[in-house]
C-alpha cells in the first residue's frame, strides 16, 4: 500500500513538474469505495428506507 506521504508528493509532482503538464493523473493509496457499498453506511446515518430503482434502457435515453 501507499503512503498518504507517497500520495502527496505525487500529487505535487502532477501539479507542479512540466512534465505532467496537460495531463491527467490518478493516484491512490488502495483504499477504495464504491457507492453502493456506501448505500447502507448513508440510509443507516440518515435514517432512510432503502426504496429500489430497476435501470432500464429507456430510463438512460431519457425516453
Amino acid at each position: 500500500m501507499v503512503g498518504r506521504t507517497c500520495t502527496g508528493d505525487q500529487k505535487i509532482w502532477a501539479a507542479v513538474s512540466d512534465k505532467a503538464k496537460n495531463q491527467a493523473s490518478n493516484c491512490v493509496n488502495g483504499h477504495f469505495f464504491t457507492w453502493k457499498s456506501m448505500r447502507k453506511v448513508l440510509r443507516e446515518v440518515l435514517h432512510v428506507e432503502f426504496v429500489g430503482f430497476e435501470e432500464s434502457r429507456s430510463s438512460i435515453l431519457w425516453g
